[in-house]
C-alpha cells in the first residue's frame, strides 16, 4: 500500500486532504542548514522505526 503512494505522487495524481496523525509518535530532527532530517517513530506498544 505504501509503495502505491509513491507511484501516485510520481505521476502527479496525488491529492491533499485534511488528516490527523495516528497510531505513532514522531520525533523529527533536522538541522536548520541540513538537506536531510532524521525521523524516529514509536508506538505506545514500544515498537519503533526510523526514516530519512
Amino acid at each position: 500500500m505504501r509503495t502505491e503512494a509513491f507511484d501516485v505522487m510520481a505521476m502527479g495524481m496525488g491529492e491533499l486532504a485534511d488528516a490527523v496523525w495516528q497510531e505513532t509518535e514522531l520525533l523529527l530532527w533536522k538541522p536548520l542548514t541540513a538537506w536531510f532530517g532524521v525521523n524516529a517513530f514509536s508506538t505506545s506498544g514500544g515498537g519503533c522505526g526510523t526514516g530519512m
